[in-house]
């Protein structure tokens, strides 16, 4: 397996928390597939909490076609965890690892949060898959200095192919704006820090 993880430390940042944005490394073919199984086939259930409601299942549970496989394959998910101990360098992670699609539609929205939970998970990275997606579909990623709408930083735009990740922590505030048009994908890896 490539390291599609290459070219994402020139994209590091540091403040307000640590996290980055690049293209994700992986191919136009391969993006669209996954995008087209995403649309068509995938087994999406609607999720309601107290800050969003979208949809969403566990790749690890899904049924995916063999070209798909390698987005739960162990080499993949190594070269992940690599890029995180080696540019996000608190500590080392455990073998485990979540991998879960998620899908907002028109009006959809996430509020503000960090998901931070003690000894839960540390670390996520996101790749989009959203085919022509530009500023008035709005659904930015928001990065944020505190648990303020006021305090935001940065916006990042869903587009398709790239990726972005961050350092969980109780500092890590961030959110999703609404979804003004179209369908927004994403594949989320979620990482924990090793206990021995």
């Amino acid at each position: 397996m490539r390291d599609i993880t290459l070219e994402w430390e020139r994209s590091v940042k540091q403040i307000p928390f640590r996290y980055f944005y690049s293209h994700s490394g992986l191919r136009d073919d391969e993006c669209e597939i996954i995008l087209s199984w995403l649309e068509n086939e995938a087994p999406w259930k609607r999720v309601t909490t107290y800050f969003y409601e979208q949809y969403e299942f566990h790749l690890q549970d899904a049924n995916l076609k063999d070209d798909l496989k390698f987005l739960i394959e162990d080499d993949f998910i190594s070269n992940l965890r690599k890029y995180i101990e080696t540019y996000f360098p608190s500590f080392a992670l455990s073998s485990k690892v979540d991998v879960v699609a998620h899908k907002l539609i028109d009006g959809d929205t996430i509020g503000i949060h960090n998901d931070y939970i003690e000894d839960c998970e540390t670390h996520r990275i996101l790749f989009n898959f959203n085919r022509g997606w530009t500023e008035d579909n709005g659904g930015f990623f928001m990065v944020f200095s505190e648990n303020n709408p006021e305090a935001l930083t940065d916006l990042i735009l869903a587009q398709h192919g790239h990726v972005h990740g961050f350092e969980i922590s109780p500092y890590s505030h961030h959110a999703v704006s609404k979804v003004n048009q179209g369908d927004r994908y994403n594949i989320i890896y979620s990482f924990y820090k090793r206990t021995s």
